[in-house]
């Protein structure tokens, strides 16, 4: 069926703020081109990355088991489960 056949995805071989960079036009107001990598080179954006990262490693990863019943939604802690042995406490003899 001709007129109904899918078209193809579009690939682009760079982003908008490549281009912009790239045609010498700045992304900002104030002129300077910013992209994650050059904010990642800023001590405050790369504080901020450390903080969050280190906070959401610190957290425990809880494994459950999910029941729904008469339109009620249950969880169950599977706190003797292997995997979640392997989340929280040894992956393996090498680490901790």
């Amino acid at each position: 069926m001709w007129p109904f056949t899918r078209k193809t995805p579009e690939t682009r071989s760079m982003t908008l703020d490549e281009f912009l960079s790239l045609a010498g036009m700045a992304n900002t107001k104030s002129g300077e081109h910013v992209s994650p990598f050059t904010a990642e080179g800023l001590p405050a954006v790369m504080n901020a990355v450390t903080v969050i990262s280190e906070a959401v490693a610190s957290m425990p990863c809880y494994l459950y088991r999910v029941q729904h019943q008469n339109g009620k939604e249950s969880r169950e802690w599977l706190s003797d489960h292997p995997v979640d042995y392997l989340l929280n406490e040894c992956p393996n003899d090498c680490q901790t």
